[in-house]
């Protein structure tokens, strides 16, 4: 029996064991700013393969009308995007994670933790982000073509982020 793997935009603190297939889409080391020499954090972005119908649609088009349309779906189908979510993994973790690890790479996940997505600054418009444990599975999929490659970013103008107020 094939796993059952949840999608980004079901994660949310209600259930324990969620089990993910995604792309770190961006990893970065958070400083640590009394510890110069070790990283407060890893945070990452996480991106699954979540698609919309009007992608589904385009696919059923490209298979019957498999030569007219290639074209039109190599142009497309960099639009169609998974959706994204924040990661942490804390600094006394990194050193079991931080090696296997890449950006660009698939992998499956489980074993984490969910809690809301507070703090000064958001990567994603996530309600909540993930957070790594000691326990956390993962698995590096290489042969895992399904996961959109190219990533669109939301530009977000400065004057909306100067007028909203701080979360605490």
């Amino acid at each position: 029996m094939a796993p059952r793997w949840d999608n980004i935009f079901e994660i949310s603190p209600v259930k324990e064991s969620w089990s993910i297939v995604v792309r770190i889409v961006r990893a970065w080391f958070v400083r640590d700013v009394n510890r110069d020499a070790h990283p407060f954090s890893l945070d990452m972005v996480l991106m699954d393969a979540s698609v919309s119908i009007l992608h589904c649609f385009f696919l059923f088009l490209l298979l019957m009308f498999c030569v007219v349309f290639v074209n039109f779906w190599l142009f497309y189908s960099w639009r169609f995007q998974g959706n994204k979510i924040h990661a942490t993994v804390r600094r006394t973790l990194i050193y079991k994670f931080e090696k296997d690890l890449q950006e660009g790479k698939v992998y499956s996940m489980s074993g984490f933790g969910v809690a809301a997505n507070l703090g000064s600054y958001h990567t994603t418009k996530h309600e909540y982000k993930l957070n790594f444990q000691f326990n956390t599975e993962w698995n590096c999929l290489a042969k895992m073509a399904c996961l959109p490659i190219s990533i669109r970013y939301q530009i977000i103008l400065m004057f909306s982020i100067l007028n909203t107020t701080p979360i605490t």
